[in-house]
């Protein structure tokens, strides 16, 4: 003899429409509820260069790391510690700048001091992108490309909270983002550009 099995019934819908009605709606909410738990983030790498020539950043890795309490604390902390250093290995320039302004010096000068400090701002900076690379690396991150058009598109993105990285290099100048989103249930859209360029910014 088999087991007795139970079967859920929804009431009414036996032979009538009214209870095909019922569960028609019950379905399309457990649907709802679903599709409202994931969401597709999408975006375009659109960038105006010194020059003022307008770039599109095709074939560019685009990562997407769930923005946790612990990884934006650690992100902000590490940032502000590296940015601590530029402004050390940055500061004979900016003086120099200072001094020219208030009529110390002459523009020699000034490119002598900016020429001086290349190197060591150029070495915090690589040593900071490595920094941030292992905390991605570190939090799972989900990984697409560009295409030729600099358009890149994650699918079934769970709901939350995200950061989106991204670095672009072109014609000697690196732009780099780290932008926070919210992602919801349907399409979300994030353009990367000069408008939300993360540091460390091109370097001058």
């Amino acid at each position: 003899m088999e087991p007795e099995r139970v079967v859920p019934v929804v009431r009414g819908a036996r032979g009538g429409p009214r209870g095909r009605r019922i569960a028609s709606a019950l379905l399309l909410a457990l649907l709802s509820v679903a599709c409202s738990r994931t969401g597709d983030l999408s975006g375009d790498i659109v960038v105006t260069k010194k020059s003022g020539d307008a770039k599109r950043g095709a074939e560019t890795q685009v990562t997407l790391v769930r923005a946790t309490d612990p990884f934006e604390a650690n992100l902000k902390k590490t940032e502000e510690e590296f940015k601590k250093e530029y402004e050390t290995a940055d500061a004979p320039y900016q003086q120099a700048k200072k001094n020219y302004a208030a009529g110390v010096g002459n523009p020699f000068s000034v490119e002598l001091a900016r020429i001086s400090v290349l190197s060591g701002r150029h070495d915090v900076i690589q040593r900071y992108v490595r920094a941030q690379q292992k905390m991605i690396g570190e939090a799972q991150p989900r990984v697409v490309g560009t295409d030729v058009n600099g358009h890149y598109s994650f699918k079934d993105v769970p709901a939350g909270r995200y950061r989106v990285f991204a670095t672009f290099h072109t014609g000697g100048d690196d732009f780099r983002w780290s932008v926070a989103t919210d992602v919801k249930g349907g399409s979300n859209r994030v353009d990367l550009s000069n408008s939300n360029i993360g540091w460390p910014r091109p370097e001058n």
